[in-house]
């Protein structure tokens, strides 16, 4: 990013810090309980501005200056229902506005997201969100990004092994670090896998938007976004605590603060966590544990509110991560035999060392016509591993303590280091308006610098399968890029019932790729690949139209079409060593059309939700791992398909204390043309057959997803809650490969949570996959796999005030 760009945005607001105006007319009220007792502590915050408090011993609060228009409010407090209120208020009055709590085991929360960059009430938005609150965190015990699998229909996440997580919506999947779904936090976008913070801290609520956002996310959002809110510091002092301790040695202890540092102006907030774990496998090869991990993650705050009209967060993230065995991977056609099971046979295991940084600057403008907004982010990721590892993967299981291939990343001269610099500024028409059009504009701009080293060892064993040995190949890769978009979406009410949303997005990126390799064996070095570089651009228009009709207050029924955008590239090498290096492949591109219908009954009791889509994928990317090449990866353009289904989701509280939760999604993904190389090893060298595979299903997908969960919750004492919670998790058929010969079947897992709460205290126990469902989390194309994780138990005892 252009350093005279940066420096013109932070000029912008600070002129605009000095131009604000004030407000005269105040809020005044009090936040009570259904039997009229007032609530002490409850947070009140003024959607879409830096305007929040907190109510007294009595439950009064006081907002001494605010804007003039349509308000919302959002009130939440400690055992009772988020609620949101809308409030209007004049240029010149001082009004009152009481609000009464309903307990949390009496009526579901009201759901505040900022999907569409703006705050606003989930339920109003016509498009097809998930949403999980602080709250809902705890209850399913989220830990990482991955553990999302089912409770967002038609989504599905899995590692290889590395802890970057692959993530497939509605069919819309791919192996490739540049995922088609994208993953915000705190507004900054994780660009690539590289730089990726898969653990989940300090979390305020999880928003999942299902189906393409790339009018307002951009172009690797064409199956969704996963958008991740964290706690940001307030006037009250808070903070928390928690330990969990369970089998294969799992600890994790996790603390947090936030406090005022100046009352109303200047705030602070940091949270930790740090995990390990023994692992789930034994390596027979020295009958050692395997996958042994360990990680810390931090999350720390700086927020300065100039007024109510100017603010500035600044925010750094840290994740570094340790792993003594990663890609737990065995042969597909044994890993789930039983003398097999959660074992690997590696003779070379090295530690995995994965460290992030991700700094950004927030800024807000909140203006009488116009908000504003910048974002501001640097990511950087370097990894290595302390010695080389196994890759005799592809290897019978037999076979695989040869001393054949082994992978070795260094990180000496930042060879391995990559980063990236992202900025947007975003214009809003203030929602405060009572306008019939409500508009965002925005500009995006990112830098990617992206050099990858990494050597193939051939070990002294290399002969028995036509190789060298003692030999090394070594691959140098430096990437280049950068790109540019421009995007606007306005949203026109005709009436009170009907609303028409359009939207339009412009990407230009430029990629530059070099590639070089070296062979070495002894003191003999030749060059393979001299240096050879390539450049090329993209473009892409994606528009958006949404029909919105508001059935009555609490339900919406919508149609959409939106098209999806995947940037093309380079592919370091192609299927077939004689094929020139650098070979390209084009834009993978997405026609959607999708239906829904959104509701809350009874009182907020009751809340179902139903989405139908069809989407059309042209020119899909099809990135494949070729351990016989280096582990390096080749891309192609292989075909279209489509994918159609549907998603329902519903939450009931049925009775006091007892709320159901139920989600589904089914999809079905087919190729319409799919044409792939298939591949032969004789004696070292390679043949390729272009081989059709159309009506073959889409990878990651599974054929269904479905999550029911129970949880009952009853008063021992005035101040003691028991709590009883169980999770059924089921996921249909899917395939890992487009060959479609590796495959898991219908499988179902079964969570529990249950023990005791108070306002500052919680004591639970909890146990996942307690039937001990031995099953395939991910495979390779290549014919390895490895396993979902096996039954474990544990206690968590977590302290908060």
């Amino acid at each position: 990013m252009k350093p005279n760009f940066v420096k013109s945005i932070t000029l912008l607001f600070c002129i605009f810090s000095f131009c604000i105006e004030s407000f005269s007319q105040s809020i005044t009220g009090k936040i009570t309980s259904k039997s009229g007792e007032g609530l002490r502590g409850t947070n009140i915050k003024i959607l879409n501005s830096n305007l929040g408090t907190v109510s007294d011993t009595d439950g009064k609060y006081q907002f001494k200056k605010v804007p003039s228009g349509n308000l919302i409010l959002e009130i939440s407090a400690v055992g009772f229902s988020t609620k949101t209120q809308k409030f209007t208020t004049k240029s010149t009055e001082n009004q009152e506005l009481n609000v009464t709590l309903s307990e949390s085991n009496e009526q579901l929360e009201e759901v505040v997201v900022s999907a569409e960059k703006v705050e606003q009430n989930a339920q109003k938005l016509p498009l097809a969100i998930s949403s999980i609150s602080s709250k809902q965190v705890a209850e399913y015990r989220l830990w990482n990004i991955k553990d999302l699998t089912t409770i967002v229909p038609n989504m599905y996440t899995a590692s290889a092994g590395d802890d970057k997580n692959f993530t497939s919506i509605r069919g819309i999947a791919s192996a490739s670090y540049d995922q088609p779904v994208a993953t915000y936090v705190d507004g900054v976008n994780q660009f690539r896998l590289d730089a990726y913070v898969p653990q989940l801290i300090d979390i305020e609520r999880i928003e999942v938007l299902r189906g393409p956002q790339g009018t307002l996310y951009g172009r690797n959002s064409m199956g969704g976004v996963i958008n991740i809110i964290t706690k940001q510091p307030t006037n009250k002092t808070s903070g928390f605590g928690e330990v969990n301790f369970g089998s294969f040695g799992t600890q994790r202890y996790s603390a947090g603060v936030r406090t005022p540092l100046i009352k109303d102006h200047l705030f602070v907030g940091a949270s930790v966590i740090f995990d390990a774990r023994d692992g789930f496998y034994t390596n027979i090869f020295d009958n050692s544990k395997f996958d042994v991990h360990s990680s810390f993650t931090g999350n720390y705050f700086l927020k300065y509110v100039a007024s109510p009209k100017f603010s500035a967060v600044l925010n750094l993230k840290q994740y570094n991560r340790k792993n003594k065995g990663s890609f737990t991977l065995a042969p597909y056609a044994v890993a789930l035999v039983d003398s097999v099971k959660f074992k690997v046979n590696y003779n070379a295991v090295a530690q995995d060392n994965d460290n992030t940084l991700n700094g950004s600057a927030v800024l807000n403008y909140f203006g009488n016509k116009v908000n504003i907004t910048s974002i501001t982010a640097y990511q950087t990721n370097d990894r290595f591993y302390d010695g080389p590892i196994d890759a005799d993967v592809q290897l019978p299981y037999k076979s695989q303590s040869l001393d054949v291939n082994a992978v070795e990343v260094k990180n000496d001269a930042n060879q391995n280091t990559v980063s990236f610099w992202t900025q947007e500024v975003r214009l809003n028409s203030s929602p405060n308006s009572e306008s019939n059009l409500k508009w965002t504009l925005g500009g995006f701009y990112f830098t990617q610098n992206d050099p990858a080293s990494q050597n193939l060892i051939i070990g002294k064993d290399g002969s028995k399968f036509g190789q060298p040995n003692n030999a090394k190949s070594l691959t140098n890769a430096l990437a280049d890029n950068n790109g540019i978009a421009f995007f606007g979406q306005a949203t026109y009410s005709f009436d009170s019932s009907i609303d028409l949303t359009l939207g339009l997005r412009y990407d230009s990126e430029n990629q530059k790729l070099t590639v070089g390799s070296k062979f070495q064996q002894g003191t003999f070095t030749a060059t393979t690949r001299s240096d050879t570089t390539a450049s090329t651009s993209f473009s892409a228009f994606s528009p958006k139209i949404n029909l919105t009709y508001k059935v009555a207050e609490n339900q919406v029924a919508y149609v959409s079409y939106s098209r999806g955008y995947r940037a093309g590239g380079f592919s370091q090498i192609g299927f077939d060593p004689s094929d020139a290096p650098l070979v390209a492949f084009a834009p993978e591109y997405s026609n959607n059309i999708e239906f829904g219908w959104k509701g809350i009954y009874f009182d907020n009791r009751l809340r179902a939700n139903f989405a139908a889509f069809n989407i059309q994928v042209t020119d899909a990317q099809t990135p494949t791992l070729i351990p016989e090449l280096g582990f390096r990866t080749a891309t192609r353009n292989a075909g279209n398909f489509s994918s159609t289904g549907f998603e329902t989701e519903i939450s009931a509280t049925i009775a006091k204390g007892l709320q159901i939760d139920w989600n589904f999604g089914m999809t079905s993904t087919v190729f319409s043309k799919l044409v792939l190389p298939q591949t032969a090893f004789v004696a070292g060298k390679q043949t390729k057959v272009e081989k059709d595979f159309t009506g073959n299903k889409q990878i990651l997908t599974p054929s269904f997803t479905s999550m029911m969960s129970v949880q009952y919750s009853h008063s021992v004492t005035n101040a003691i809650q028991f709590i009883a919670r169980g999770e059924w998790r089921l996921l249909g058929k899917q395939y890992f490969d487009l060959a479609n010969r590796y495959s898991q079947d219908d499988y179902a897992l079964f969570n529990i949570r249950t023990g005791f709460s108070t306002k500052n205290y919680d004591l639970m126990f909890w146990g996942r996959n307690l039937s001990n469902t031995t099953y395939i989390a991910y495979a390779y194309s290549f014919g390895s796999a490895t396993l979902g994780n096996p039954r474990t138990v544990g206690v968590s005892l977590s302290a908060r005030f």
